[in-house]
Order: structure tokens, then sequence, then C-alpha cells
């Protein structure tokens, strides 16, 4: 009998820790993931976060429209380094984006990592010019610092915005 009680007792200890360890993980994923999206929709240049967490976290930022998409970035950067104590996450920017500008930006894409892979970021910006006066588009913008490659395009319909990392072991791994 006492034999019994004692299995029902591990038994119900083991279920007890599992669902104590169950609880907590779920509560803390669900405070991060909450936080997360409570302190970036607090930008003015953000209109909405999706957060998703397979290996790492990934995260997808809707902007409104915005004047300079590297000091979003940075800003944004910050933010989620200090909630989640670490740099090991992907982040995509949307606006939105138009048929004509994803038109756009398909036919810039090979020129965009051709720079990334040789550097020459001002050829880049040549081309990105031709494309600004040829599709009469509002803006067509190329930003360059020591850790990204910022593009931006808009039309009157919208904008998209692109961040793409300039290592060399991480080339187009973010926003491509």
């Amino acid at each position: 009998m006492e034999d019994i009680n004692l299995k029902k007792v591990i038994v119900a200890a083991i279920i007890a820790l599992i669902l104590l360890f169950s609880g907590n993980y779920l509560i803390t994923d669900y405070r991060v993931d909450r936080q997360l999206e409570k302190q970036l929709t607090e930008l003015p240049q953000i209109k909405e976060v999706k957060v998703e967490e397979e290996k790492e976290y990934q995260l997808e930022i809707f902007l409104v429209d915005i004047e300079d998409l590297r000091t979003v970035n940075l800003e944004v950067r910050k933010k989620i380094s200090d909630i989640l104590n670490t740099d090991n996450y992907s982040l995509i920017f949307r606006g939105k984006e138009s048929i004509n500008l994803k038109q756009i930006y398909n036919k810039i894409n090979l020129a965009l990592y051709e720079s990334l892979v040789t550097g020459k970021y001002t050829k880049f910006g040549s081309e990105v010019d031709k494309y600004r006066e040829q599709y009469n588009l509002q803006k067509a913008e190329v930003k360059v610092d020591h850790d990204y490659i910022y593009l931006t395009l808009a039309d009157d319909k919208g904008a998209i915005y692109k961040v793409l990392t300039r290592s060399k072991s991480k080339v187009g791994d973010e926003n491509g």
C-alpha cells in the first residue's frame, strides 16, 4: 500500500515540476514578447511589431513614413538589445510596400548584393539614383555605416525599407 502511495507522490511531484517549469517559461516568454511590442511601439516611427520566437527572436517592424532609416534602426536595435540582453535576433523593417516598389526593388536587388560583396557602395548609390529618376520615385536613398547598408525606396503609394548587414560572414542575412 505504501509503495502505491509513494509512486503516486513521485508521479505527482514530477507532474508538478513539469507544470511549474513550463508555466514559468510561458509567462517569461509572454512577458518578453509583450515588453518588446510595448517598448517598440512607443517609438513614433513604429506602427506595429510582430514577434516570433523559434531558435532566435524574429521581429517584424512595421514603420510609418520615416525620414532616416539609419536612426530608426539604431534606436530599435538598442531597445531590443536592452530587453533581450542579446544580439541574437533577426529584424525586418516593413513599410507600405506597393507593387511598383517591389518590382523596382527586385531590379535593384542584384546591384545591392553586388555592393555588399564588393564594397562599391557609391556605384550602388548611382544605380539607385538612376531608378529614382527613371521611375519618378519620391525617395530613393542609400546610406552606409560601419555595420549596415540602408535602402529606402518611396513613391506616392508607400515605401520599402531594407537594412542589410555589411559583415562578410553574414552578408544579407537580415531584411533581404
